[in-house]
């Protein structure tokens, strides 16, 4: 059985046809929660050969299945291949039909000793690509072909090991991994200011919480957030999905740390702040969602340098306007330690609490 697709409107207002009701009711998002993209790209096929030019990208970008199937197949291929041109050598050579009589008559000595068929080859070539050594297999100085061929597989196997163990090595080092250890709070706080505050400058501040796992925070950081809203394009039809295509409204969100700078310092959790006046596109936001009622996500992502690698990574989240607390503050985190310094508990970092009217 097939599960039913959602349509567009249930992508944007949430309805959709009574086979995908419960479907229909689960928010939709174009970026996840950890960060990683909700967008499907249809038609690839149109674009194999782009593909295919940047190798080196597809093969770090492919999942580890592909990839573990693709270095056997190339492995055995190569084995299987070179094990044929082995087999090849000493068959022209006549060494197939070689007796031990012929090498007491003193016959001229066989390329490769002990290659009495193609699993004997397939072994030898098996062997060579390994560079394991040689046993009772061996070549012998008796044709310039065989050592021409040894070095051509010496070759081909050292640039096939070299290219599988560089897309792990590069795959397990993507800096997508430490960005994995910046965590940002399941939910977006929107504080009023008090009444003495209020006025021209005294507008509602979004909240956002983020913090670094890790004891070696990221380094040069910088903070940006983006205003996303879906709606249906009119009079479009003919998309991948559902048969018809949607809009996409982007405008940016400014977030400072702290009521201060944009660049964060990670050694401690960070509260990114965002006024709600007239420059911004959640102005006039209340509990109930913007005056015109449309949904939208809010896209928070920090960009910063790992000083263990060098590499640049960049942490995302998205929050629904079902997912933005009002009237609530962060947990605090940070204690004093009995022996001097401080502790971060990482345990709190989700945690809100009301505040008093």
């Amino acid at each position: 059985t097939t599960s039913a697709v959602p349509t567009v409107s249930a992508l944007v207002d949430g309805s959709g046809p009574p086979g995908a009701a419960a479907e229909s009711r689960r928010p939709k998002r174009l970026i996840n929660k950890d960060g990683s993209s909700n967008v499907a790209i249809a038609n690839v096929h149109a674009h194999c050969w782009e593909y295919c030019r940047d190798t080196w990208t597809s093969l770090l970008e492919m999942a580890w299945v592909c990839k573990l199937l693709l270095f056997l197949s190339l492995t055995l291929g190569s084995v299987g291949l070179f094990g044929l041109l082995w087999y090849a050598l000493a068959l022209h050579h006549g060494d197939l039909t070689r007796t031990p009589t012929d090498a007491e008559a003193g016959a001229a000595a066989p390329c490769v000793v002990n290659i009495v068929s193609f699993g004997s080859a397939f072994l030898f070539s098996l062997e060579t690509h390994a560079t394991i050594g040689f046993g009772v297999r061996r070549v012998t100085d008796a044709c310039p072909a065989a050592a021409l061929l040894l070095t051509l597989q010496m070759l081909v196997s050292a640039a096939t090991d070299a290219l599988v163990a560089g897309v792990v090595l590069a795959r397990l080092a993507r800096p997508s991994r430490r960005a994995g250890t910046v965590r940002f709070a399941s939910r977006a706080l929107v504080v009023r200011p008090p009444n003495s505050e209020r006025g021209a400058s005294g507008a509602p501040r979004l909240l956002v919480r983020v913090a670094d796992a890790r004891p070696r925070c990221l380094v040069g950081c910088s903070v940006s957030g983006r205003f996303l809203r879906v709606s249906p394009a009119s009079g479009a039809d003919g998309g991948c999905g559902d048969g018809r295509f949607v809009t996409l409204e982007q405008r940016g969100v400014e977030f400072t740390v702290d009521r201060g700078g944009r660049q964060p310092f990670l050694t401690l959790p960070a509260t990114l702040t965002h006024v709600l006046d007239g420059r911004s596109p959640l102005h006039g936001l209340t509990e109930g969602g913007l005056p015109d009622g449309q949904p939208f996500e809010i896209i928070v992502a920090l960009t910063g340098v790992a000083d263990s690698t060098g590499a640049v990574c960049q942490a995302r989240t998205s929050y629904l306007p079902s997912e933005i607390l009002w009237d609530h503050t962060f947990s605090p985190t940070m204690s004093l330690l009995a022996q001097g310094g401080f502790q971060v508990d990482l345990t709190q970092f989700d945690k809100v609490l009301p505040l008093e009217p």
